[in-house]
């Protein structure tokens, strides 16, 4: 008998998951940021799972990562390569 929990199949997720009341809508945009100095210790992971919680509650959520890593692009599945980079943005005003 086999005990593991661990799924056999490798399954895509497609769309995304909704919390079974949705979150209720603040009267006006909220700024959450998320920094420290050190590096670490989990700034972006923390920044994309707020995001992510936020969007199951069906709220709109806009992710800005200014870490020239990039990993926030990486966690939400955006090809950073292919879209110019906030450097890019800020510097060569390209949009």
């Amino acid at each position: 008998m086999d005990d593991s929990r661990e799924t056999l199949e490798v399954k895509k997720v497609i769309g995304i998951r909704r919390l079974k009341e949705p979150m209720p809508k603040p009267e006006k945009t909220r700024i959450f940021t998320v920094a420290n100095q050190k590096g670490g210790v989990g700034k972006t992971t923390s920044a994309v799972n707020i995001a992510a919680a936020l969007a199951m509650g069906g709220l709109n959520v806009l992710v800005i990562d200014l870490d020239p890593q990039g990993n926030a692009c990486t966690a939400l599945g955006v090809d950073r390569n292919r879209n110019p980079g906030i450097f890019e943005v800020l510097v060569d005003e390209r949009p």
